[in-house]
């Protein structure tokens, strides 16, 4: 069952997100160092997939077609990392902090669950480091 909602909006603070990643991006923790969540030039947010539009609770099948949509725009090879983010949390620690960051689905034709993290330009590095401390080690996932 795929879970649809209207064209481009906001995450419920209860979903989730996936951000794939490269191997160098984990630390010898088995979490991603805040380098996985570093905006490349030009960028405005941060790319993701919402986990919740594949189905609406299973993870394993969560991740599993999230990482076929990824496949399809981009190499991913077998044992990337795959790091699953909770809106809420993510959102309370910016919040925490004093920063609006906002989860916005893109809802693109070619994928509708590419979702971008808004709000994090101009302070990037220190919304990383918060971001990284939200994943614990059951939250990275391998390509399969």
């Amino acid at each position: 069952m795929v879970l649809r909602q209207t064209d481009r909006h906001e995450l419920l603070h209860g979903h989730n997100v996936l951000r794939h990643r490269r191997p160098h991006d984990i630390n010898e923790f088995g979490v991603p160092s805040a380098n996985a969540f570093l905006l490349r030039d030009g960028e405005t947010y941060l790319s993701t997939n919402w986990l919740e539009y594949f189905h609406p609770s299973d993870r394993s099948v969560q991740v599993s077609r999230a990482c076929q949509a990824l496949r399809e725009k981009r190499t991913v090879k077998r044992n990337d990392p795959l790091i699953v983010l909770n809106v809420g949390t993510v959102i309370s620690e910016c919040k925490a902090k004093g920063w609006d960051i906002r989860f916005i689905n893109l809802d693109e034709p070619e994928d509708p669950s590419h979702t971008g993290i808004y709000g994090i330009v101009g302070r990037i590095a220190d919304v990383a480091r918060v971001i990284a401390q939200t994943v614990k080690p059951e939250d990275v996932h391998r390509a399969d």
